[in-house]
C-alpha cells in the first residue's frame, strides 16, 4: 500500500512540476514588505493614497521559467500590508500568462475557433481565500495580459484604497 501511495506521489509531482516552477507569491497577503526576502532591490513607487508598488522582473523570482521572461510582478502594499499581486506582460502576443494561469489555477474553454494569442477577455478563479483574475486586452499599439491575485481577507482594505483613487480621479474632471 505504501509503495502504491509513493508511486502516485511521484507521478503527481512529475506531471505537475511546471505548476511549482514559478511561485510569484513569495510573501503572504497582509505581510509587511520588509518580510520580502529578495536578492535585488525592487523599484518602489509610493503613491499619495497610502500605497506602494514594488515592481520586480519575473526572472528575479522565477529564474528558471524562461517562458515568462519579459513579464513584471507588481506587489501592492497599502499601509505596509500586501493586498494584491499582479503579473503583467505587454506586447509579446504569445499568451504565456494564459498558459501560466491555466496551469496554475485550472483550464477554461476559449471561444470556438479562437487561438490563445487572439483571445481577448478574462476569466476568474477562486482558490481557497484567493481570487485570481486573468485579463487579456488590447492596448494602444498592442496587447497586454494581466493576472491579478487578491485575498478575501484583505478585499475591504483594497476597496478602501481603490475608493481613494476613484475620488481623486473624479476630482480631476
Amino acid at each position: 500500500m505504501i509503495r502504491k501511495l509513493f508511486l502516485l506521489l511521484i507521478l503527481y509531482l512529475g506531471f505537475n512540476t511546471h505548476i511549482f516552477a514559478c511561485d510569484i507569491k513569495i510573501i503572504s497577503f497582509g505581510s509587511e514588505k520588509e518580510k520580502m526576502n529578495l536578492s535585488i532591490n525592487p523599484e518602489i513607487f509610493p503613491d499619495q493614497f497610502g500605497g506602494e508598488n514594488l515592481l520586480i522582473p519575473i526572472n528575479e523570482i522565477c529564474k528558471t521559467e524562461e517562458s515568462l521572461f519579459g513579464s513584471m510582478i507588481n506587489y501592492l502594499f497599502v499601509n505596509n500590508k500586501l493586498l494584491q499581486i499582479t503579473l503583467m506582460r505587454a506586447n509579446l502576443n504569445d499568451a504565456r500568462l494564459l498558459d501560466f494561469a491555466m496551469d496554475s489555477y485550472g483550464e477554461f474553454s476559449l471561444p470556438s475557433g479562437i487561438k490563445k494569442q487572439n483571445f481577448r477577455g478574462n476569466h476568474v478563479w477562486e482558490k481557497g481565500n484567493e481570487n485570481i483574475n486573468y485579463v487579456h486586452t488590447n492596448i494602444h499599439d498592442g496587447e497586454a495580459e494581466f493576472i491579478e491575485i487578491t485575498n478575501d481577507l484583505y478585499l475591504l482594505d483594497l476597496e478602501k484604497y481603490n475608493q481613494k483613487i476613484g475620488k481623486w480621479l473624479d476630482s480631476q474632471k
